[in-house]
């Protein structure tokens, strides 16, 4: 039975499964009418249940949290200006590279590369060191669970914060898998990353579906946030992804 559930045989499951997905979309005339909830024409605003929501709210939302994951970002960063990026500073990327591992992020021509990074900040700051480690008796560092656990939980919910600014502006993607389907770095023997930063502009892309390999294409598509997000990425991703890999494998 194998062969045939097997995308690569182009076995009877899989084809039948591409055939229903059309047939699903056929419709009569009552069940595709289009049920228009806008107060006007503009197509600027809609109403949900008793209350009307504008693009205008949206942005709102969008610049007002942009400025808590700011003021989050330095707190993490302990409002030390080593670890944030100029806006002006132009982001080295070498997007047709092929070199396993390679990013961005480790571009020795990117200013980050040459600074201390957030791990040893903390290393060689006594009162952040005495805060999440301490020395035992012959002189290793151990990292305190409880401390380094609430710093983590922070980290990961200024990510998905920022997972949510960014849909907000480059539109909702086709499902939620596309969003952990993305690779910052090139994988030894695997895939090519799909994470760049171009002109200055954090990009990211996807291109394979369900229906990739029967049509033998990929119909690629490039999300690209809002300029000051992109840039509030590649702080994130530079300074406080590495050491939450880092707590996340010690512990």
């Amino acid at each position: 039975m194998e062969p045939y559930f097997l995308e690569s045989n182009e076995g009877i499951i899989p084809s039948l499964y591409i055939l229903l997905r059309g047939l699903y979309a056929i419709s009569s005339a009552d069940e595709s009418t289009i049920l228009f909830n806008s107060p006007d024409m503009s197509g600027t605003s809609a109403i949900f249940g008793s209350r009307t929501l504008h693009v205008s709210h949206v942005k709102d939302s969008v610049l007002k949290k942009l400025d808590h994951i700011v003021r989050e970002l330095d707190r993490l960063t302990f409002h030390e200006s080593t670890f944030v990026i100029g806006p002006n500073e132009l982001v080295h990327d070498e997007p047709r590279k092929r070199t396993p591992g390679y990013s961005f992020i480790v571009d020795e021509r990117n200013s980050w590369t040459r600074k201390p990074t957030v791990l040893e900040y903390i290393l060689t700051t006594p009162n952040l060191l005495q805060r999440f480690a301490y020395q035992d008796s012959t002189g290793q560092v151990v990292w305190k669970p409880g401390p380094c656990y609430r710093y983590m939980n922070d980290i990961y919910q200024l990510q998905m914060e920022l997972f949510l600014v960014a849909i907000l502006t480059f539109g909702e993607p086709g499902r939620g898998a596309e969003l952990a389907a993305h690779l910052l770095s090139n994988v030894p023997g695997g895939s090519i990353r799909n994470v760049f930063v171009l002109f200055k502009l954090f990009s990211l892309r996807g291109s394979y579906n369900k229906t990739s390999h029967a049509t033998h294409g990929d119909k690629t598509m490039v999300r690209i946030p809002l300029p000051s997000i992109g840039h509030i990425w590649v702080r994130f991703l530079a300074f406080l992804r590495p050491i939450f890999i880092t707590l996340q494998t010690h512990f």
